[in-house]
């Protein structure tokens, strides 16, 4: 009979398979984990590239809405001026050197463009005499050559301003002054209208509270219009007729004329009774049937 190996032996590779099966069941678990590892970045990737998709749409869109604003910018134009409204020209030109972020070395070469009429003339004598004309010292020129001193010194003019007209005169006024003062206080705007009205207006707008420049002269115009309507209240019902006092003097004559034809009738034959009652009774007539008296 072959000899059995001896038992030790057996023990020891018995110990030796269980050692590696316990390093592959490690190696397996280190691979699981690395496996669940690669699903969940491949999961990350993806939504990441969903929000990155998203996200250039979003792009994508606004820079349409960039570029569409742009292309609405370009087909803004600078106004030609004739030397009339000048304070509106300034503000649309400036309006289009903001939208256009126009640099400041342009904007003069841009305003002589939209010089028109005289004005090409006396822009080529500002140009002449000034070495380096910018932006701003162009529109203190201007102001001085075709706005006049209401321009130069808007404060002054907007704290003396007194209504002498309608209260739609001194609105207009009002309006063109404070939009050249730059911000102030609305309580001081308040205060430079109220003053400025007249006496009987200012007192029914004092008592309705106004909140601000707008609301103030839209009840000033509103007072104003109803003390009109008081003033002239037929206005209301339509134009007196022009013969309606003739014609009611008339009726009134007429009806006096006849009463004074009535009452002269009347005299004449009380007058033209008594003369023949008095012929009856020297003659001894009946006052009645006119013959001699009888029983």
């Amino acid at each position: 009979m072959p000899r059995l190996p001896a038992q030790p032996k057996m023990v020891e590779r018995v110990i030796a398979l269980e050692s590696v099966v316990d390093e592959m069941k490690g190696t397996l678990g280190v691979l699981v984990q690395q496996m669940q590892q690669l699903l969940q970045r491949s999961n990350a990737n993806n939504t990441m590239g969903s929000n990155s998709n998203t996200m250039g749409k979003e792009d994508s869109a606004e820079a349409s809405y960039v570029g569409e604003s742009c292309l609405a910018g370009k087909k803004v134009k600078l106004p030609l001026f004739e030397g009339d409204d000048l304070v509106a020209w300034i503000t649309r030109a400036e309006i289009y050197f903001d939208v256009q972020q126009t640099p400041e070395e342009l904007r003069v070469k841009l305003s002589r463009l939209s010089m028109d009429g005289p004005t090409i003339h006396w822009f080529n004598l500002l140009m002449e005499t000034e070495d380096e004309l910018s932006w701003e010292k162009l529109k203190k020129a201007m102001i001085a050559r075709y706005g006049g001193r209401r321009l130069e010194n808007p404060f002054e003019d907007l704290s003396t301003l007194h209504q002498t007209g309608s209260v739609e005169e001194y609105v207009e006024a009002f309006e063109l002054l404070s939009s050249q003062v730059g911000r102030l206080p609305e309580e001081q705007y308040l205060g430079y209208f109220m003053s400025g009205l007249k006496a009987s207006i200012r007192r029914r707008v004092r008592t309705l509270n106004p909140e601000n420049r707008m609301q103030m002269m839209r009840m000033a115009k509103d007072v104003s219009n109803n003390n009109t309507n008081w003033a002239n209240p037929n206005k209301k019902n339509g134009p007196t007729s022009p013969n309606s006092n003739s014609t009611s003097s008339m009726s009134s004559t007429g009806r006096k004329s006849d009463n004074d034809r009535k009452s002269g009738a009347t005299e004449r034959w009380r007058g033209v009774q008594n003369e023949e009652m008095e012929e009856r009774r020297a003659k001894g007539l009946c006052f009645k049937c006119g013959w001699r008296y009888h029983l």
